[in-house]
């Protein structure tokens, strides 16, 4: 691991400040992503001792399937699917 010190951003080329700013936010990007990854593992692990399944939007697991109600829309496709053509 390098060294921290304390760097005079103004000292800094564009390039060298574009790199060094590039760098930085992927290493913030990673952290979160980290922290998110191992906030969602304990909330499995809670829900699991309780019985329970849990899914987070966007995490590309799929969770039970809802039941109810289907949109207008899908009614509709469904009802032209089914009902013989006149």
């Amino acid at each position: 691991m390098t060294t921290k010190t304390e760097t005079d951003l103004s000292a800094l080329s564009d390039a060298e400040l574009e790199t060094m700013s590039a760098r930085a936010l992927s290493e913030l990007d990673k952290r979160r992503r980290e922290r998110r990854e191992a906030a969602i593992a304990q909330i499995r692990a809670l829900a699991g001792e309780a019985g329970l399944g849990v899914t987070f939007k966007g995490d590309g697991r799929r969770g039970p399937k809802r039941r109810g109600r289907a949109s207008v829309g899908a009614r509709a496709s469904r009802r032209a699917q089914t009902e013989p053509a006149q």
